[in-house]
């Protein structure tokens, strides 16, 4: 019996560790998804940071703005965080624009989908943050 006793708290000790591992973040998405081609997204991008009329993606409760450029940068700004810039591609496997950004406490990864494949300009923005996905409805300004 004692020999039993350390055995299982081991076991249960390592366990506990594997199921502290699981992701405790996975969330449906509220809306569905429309795989595009990288012409769909033409209207919501930028010739070049000096263009007389700049398109921004807009989400007012997260809060959070996007700038997408023509040459492969974009800027944001994030209430809380401030201003920056990143890079983003189109995925043409999966049809959607990804957005990566590094900060000096942590990397930005986003998605930017397609949620009406007749309106390019109903886009939604897809992340995870240290509180889980984040889904937001994105809006043109």
């Amino acid at each position: 019996m004692r020999r039993f006793c350390p055995v299982l708290a081991v076991f249960l000790f390592l366990s506990s560790g594997l199921f502290a591992c699981r992701n405790t973040y996975e969330s449906a998405r509220p809306y569905k998804v429309y795989p595009q081609e990288q012409t769909f997204f033409s209207a919501v991008i930028n010739e070049s940071e000096t263009s007389e009329h700049l398109v921004t993606l807009h989400e007012d409760k997260y809060p959070i703005s996007v700038k997408l450029y023509k040459d492969g940068r974009f800027s944001y700004t994030l209430r809380k965080l401030g201003d920056g810039w990143g890079k983003w591609k189109y995925s043409a496997t999966d049809g959607y624009i990804d957005l990566y950004a590094e900060r000096s406490i942590f990397v930005m990864q986003m998605q930017l989908r397609a949620v009406d494949p007749a309106n390019p300009s109903a886009l939604a923005l897809e992340f995870s943050d240290r509180f889980g996905p984040k889904y937001l409805s994105m809006t043109t300004k």
